[in-house]
């Protein structure tokens, strides 16, 4: 995973844009139809999906590695937003749990190991009946091959990407109770594919 600074230059030159990601809005959808309360975005940036959340009434809390871009959060003063500033690989989630956790490009920067344990600690992080909504870059994307492979498909260019396949979305996300797979397309920056999923956790 890249460190801190490394995201603090990059969000430092991204521009501030609100609009929130179709795959959040797909995720709001379900998430009011079940009438939840408390998501966690993880890997929030500067914050387009939190605010969308916060907007349709949900407390979120909005987790990123990269102060410089939770500053921008903060200075959001959304009554219903929380940022925590943590690295996700080591990052103790506590005792809190939430109804939904959502991480939209934000979880193919690890290895196996080390995303398999992020996953454990987002399953033991949700509520019963909790639902954890994951997109990552697929292995059909353009950058896919791009730059030194340094495990498998993974590959160091000018930072670090682990591209997923279907089959490697559903093996860890096996103990959940449900897994909805699929592979999307989406222009984001350029022509982009991906895999997305919604894992439901079973009723304890």
């Amino acid at each position: 995973m890249q460190d801190k600074n490394f995201w603090n230059a990059n969000w430092a030159d991204w521009e501030e844009d609100f609009t929130p990601s179709p795959f959040a809005q797909k995720a709001l959808a379900l998430i009011k139809v079940k009438d939840f309360c408390d998501v966690l975005d993880l890997g929030c940036g500067k914050g387009r999906n939190s605010l969308f959340f916060a907007s349709h009434g949900l407390n979120v809390t909005a987790m990123d590695i990269s102060d410089e871009a939770l500053k921008v959060v903060d200075r959001l003063r959304h009554p219903k937003i929380k940022t925590v500033c943590a690295d996700l690989a080591t990052v103790d989630l506590g005792m809190q749990k939430y109804d939904a956790i959502f991480a939209c490009l934000s979880l193919h920067y690890f290895n196996d190991m080390t995303t398999r344990q992020i996953i454990q600690k987002i399953h033991r992080a949700l509520k019963s009946r909790g639902v954890f909504f994951i997109r990552c870059k697929s292995i059909k994307d353009r950058f896919y091959g791009v730059g030194e492979k340094i495990g498998q498909d993974m590959f160091f260019d000018d930072l670090i990407r682990h591209f997923f396949r279907p089959e490697y979305m559903r093996d860890i996300l096996k103990d959940f109770e449900t897994v909805a797979v699929c592979e999307t397309k989406e222009d984001y920056f350029g022509p982009c594919a991906f895999v997305d999923a919604i894992a439901t956790k079973a009723s304890s």
